[in-house]
């Protein structure tokens, strides 16, 4: 009973691996209305795969804000999505024990790099609650194409997007 409950865990804990590097792969890249018009400063890209979470500040060149809630929501429905798999992965390998030691070494040093990856970047971050402002509201967040996590850092112009905002920013 003991080594199913060690199996499990192991299981968990790669998919959440697995999960972790997909979104710091491959993330989503959301505009808004003010991305049409940026008539009062500059306008980036909110970015965030499956939901949008870091906003790149406006004050330094590699500062970002970022919304911790959302960013463990994106994991925990990234692992929902890849645990069948790794499961299945697991089964497949599961009494082929030089493959399985292998794997097992593989997937810490990623896991361990990612962590590692994440912590510097996250020194960058401020978290906020929200990263609503004047002209930025979470609602009107739209997704307008797939990106990498790197633009988080780069400042990306954001993309005006005449088919989500056919009327452009209206300034209140």
């Amino acid at each position: 009973m003991d080594s199913h409950r060690t199996e499990r865990a192991a299981e968990i804990v790669a998919a959440i691996g697995l999960a972790g590097w997909i979104e710091f792969l491959f993330t989503i890249e959301w505009s808004y209305p003010y991305c049409t018009q940026p008539e009062d400063g500059p306008a980036y890209s909110v970015l965030g795969f499956p939901l949008p979470y870091a906003e790149p500040s406006y004050a330094s060149s590699l500062e970002f804000y970022f919304l911790p809630h959302v960013f463990f929501l994106n994991l925990l429905l990234i692992s929902l999505l890849l645990f069948p798999l790794v499961r299945t992965l697991h089964r497949g390998i599961r009494h082929k024990a030089t493959l399985r030691r292998w794997v097992v070494r593989v997937a810490g040093v990623l896991i361990v790099s990612l962590g590692l990856i994440r912590g510097l970047s996250f020194t960058f971050g401020h978290p906020v609650a929200s990263i609503e402002s004047a002209w930025l509201t979470y609602r009107d967040l739209r997704p307008i194409g797939f990106s990498s996590s790197y633009w988080v850092h780069s400042k990306s112009d954001c993309k005006p997007s005449a088919f989500w905002f056919p009327d452009g920013w209206i300034h209140n």
